[in-house]
């Protein structure tokens, strides 16, 4: 079993929310971190799992089982040039890639989309 890090914001919870830590507690968010931001709430999960897939899964089941349903999962993590490069099927040392714009596909944007956003076919 592997550790993995990733985050969980939760958009129809309130810091302000009552009982907000003991629900998520009760319903397997033991191993998160309950943060605010203004009035966001968002879930730091270490979660083991054999799997990135079913630890995520395993921890928007128990969001839910908390009775919140407005989710958006965002993985934790620093890939490095050569290992985006690679995923994306490139050469590490393709010197058109520009180290900002790979962060933030490796992000935000689906791996298969990286090639051809880099190769400027957007």
């Amino acid at each position: 079993m592997k550790v993995y890090h990733f985050s969980v914001l939760i958009r129809d919870a309130r810091m302000d929310g009552e009982d907000l830590e003991d629900r998520l507690f009760a319903a397997g968010c033991d191993d998160a971190l309950v943060c605010g931001y203004n009035q966001s709430v968002y879930l730091e999960f270490e979660r083991e799992a054999s799997c990135a897939e079913l630890a995520i899964k395993s921890a928007l089941d128990n969001i839910r089982t908390a009775g919140f349903f407005d989710l958006v999962v965002q993985e934790s993590g620093v890939a490095a040039l050569s290992e985006m490069a690679a995923r994306a099927g490139l050469c590490p040392s393709m010197p058109s890639i520009n180290v900002a714009t790979a962060i933030s596909l490796a992000r935000f944007t689906a791996w298969r989309r990286v090639p051809r956003y880099i190769r400027g076919a957007r």
